[in-house]
């Protein structure tokens, strides 16, 4: 298959690829449409590259398997972008000042050793009520209201504390 030829028959196929995207709900304003409009193109030209001619790509690969197969590659391609984005990155602090990081771990000491001290000052009582708080776990013995209200007496003692 010639250049020419495989690049009229992608423009054929844009409505379906554009039609793939919009199933997935990605809308032309979306940041990232362009890029996955070119990452369903250049797959389907890798599809094309297999084949001797236009006719025989078509006759293999019907419009209704073709949008099928960039639906579900739109659908790995969103969840790509979902994990690259929901990834850890490695450097917190985007500066090119690295003082910053080097007392990043002092900070944290001294963050960590100030809670400790608050932990120790509570009352067991309010140490499991902090902790059902902290575990955000769907408690039914504190209430919304409840839960609020020792927010807000956690956060005064707590600033008491730091004085």
């Amino acid at each position: 298959m010639t250049i020419d030829e495989s690049e009229a028959l992608l423009l054929h196929f844009d409505p379906l690829f554009k039609g793939a995207l919009r199933n997935q709900n990605v809308r032309p304003q979306a940041p990232y449409y362009d890029d996955l409009l070119q990452e369903l193109r250049l797959a389907v030209y890798a599809l094309m590259l297999k084949y001797p001619d236009p006719a025989t790509f078509c006759a293999a690969w019907t419009e209704g398997l073709l949008f099928v197969r960039c639906n579900w590659l739109t659908l790995d391609l969103l969840r790509r972008m979902q994990q690259e984005r929901s990834r850890p990155t490695a450097f917190p602090v985007a500066s090119d000042d690295m003082s910053a990081c080097a007392t990043a771990p002092d900070q944290d000491l001294l963050t960590l050793d100030l809670w400790c001290r608050f932990w120790e000052s509570l009352a067991p009582a309010d140490q499991k009520k902090l902790l059902a708080l902290l575990q955000d776990a769907r408690d039914d013995s504190l209430d919304r209201n409840r839960r609020y209200k020792y927010r807000q007496r956690l956060r005064n003692f707590f600033q008491l504390f730091r004085k």
